[in-house]
């Protein structure tokens, strides 16, 4: 087999969106009368989908308001300029766009998708994307995935994933993809782990190579 598609996180891999995501959900959050995560607590829980996050800070107690709280969500400010790419995102991704089929999967709804790529300049470059929308089910179930790889037409076992946390590691070997890890997060089971976007052509020559058994 050869790899021929390439799907990416965005949080945590394509950007830094810690402050950005923090002062979000405090906005949110803070508009219902409730404590906002600080940036260390939105760091520990920037894997998960939005409703996810607002039912984690809400509490047990407060879980009734989550859809208001999901709505106002969707009309609240986001302000971009809070976040950061990696200094090698903008020369890696196309340069990789030219040999393999890029694809997005998200736990971002698809107005966060698109916040991402606009803000950027990034639309041309991904064939496909699949958000919080998509599914009903979401990352660790491999159905985001799956989903995108049916938009591309991609075989699983000719396609890597590159996520941020052990939710990316779990639903990508359960869609039957292969799963490199981007920078130091804890995580288990994951193919390979880089450090720089830079190193993705590499990286993914190796799981080539180990896939067919050089």
């Amino acid at each position: 087999m050869t790899i021929r598609a390439i799907l990416f996180d965005i949080d945590g891999v394509l950007i830094d969106s810690v402050r950005a995501n923090a002062q979000f959900y405090r906005d949110i959050l803070g508009h219902f009368g409730f404590r906002g995560p600080t940036d260390a607590e939105m760091a520990e829980h920037n894997h998960l989908t939005m409703k996810g996050i607002l039912q984690h800070f809400l509490g047990a107690e407060h879980q009734n308001r989550t859809e208001e709280a999901f709505a106002y969500g969707y009309s609240a400010p986001y302000d971009t300029n809070l976040w950061t790419m990696p200094p090698d995102a903008k020369t890696a991704i196309p340069e990789l766009a030219k040999t393999y089929t890029l694809g997005l999967v998200s736990s971002r709804t698809h107005k966060g998708i698109e916040n991402f790529t606009t803000y950027f300049g990034m639309q041309q470059h991904f064939a496909a994307s699949v958000g919080f929308e998509d599914t009903q089910r979401h990352k660790p179930n491999p159905d985001p995935i799956l989903k995108v790889l049916k938009m591309l037409n991609a075989n699983a076992a000719e396609t890597v994933y590159i996520g941020d946390a052990q939710s990316d590691v779990d639903a990508g070997h359960a869609a039957g993809v292969a799963v490199v890890i981007y920078g130091s997060a804890k995580t288990t089971g994951e193919d390979a782990r880089i450090t720089s976007l830079t190193e993705i052509t590499a990286t993914v020559s190796e799981i080539d190579n180990h896939h067919n058994g050089a």
